[in-house]
């Protein structure tokens, strides 16, 4: 389901999951999410084989999504360009 316009943080939904792609340096890199309160997140970034998990403690406070979503973008931008983290058996 499209929600995009009324979710800044996401795309869509669906099965308890969210979806958005980030633009990254020069690539658009897919994310999938489950989101908790304060700020909690898992992260699934399939075109890297990475999970990021992340706990917060800003319960009810709207910072703790920014704050998830910022150190996720951190981690991406990290990531060497063109390298998905798959291994030469995976290919």
């Amino acid at each position: 389901m499209a929600i995009g316009d009324a979710d800044p943080y996401a795309d869509g939904y669906g099965y308890l999951w969210y979806a958005k792609t980030h633009r990254v340096a020069d690539r658009d890199v897919p994310v999938r999410f489950a989101s908790g309160n304060g700020g909690n997140k898992i992260y699934i970034v399939p075109s890297y084989r990475l999970v990021v998990a992340i706990t917060s403690s800003a319960y009810g406070r709207g910072y703790g999504q920014r704050r998830s979503q910022a150190i996720l973008l951190a981690i991406l931008a990290a990531l060497p360009v063109g390298d998905t983290g798959r291994g030469a058996s995976d290919r």
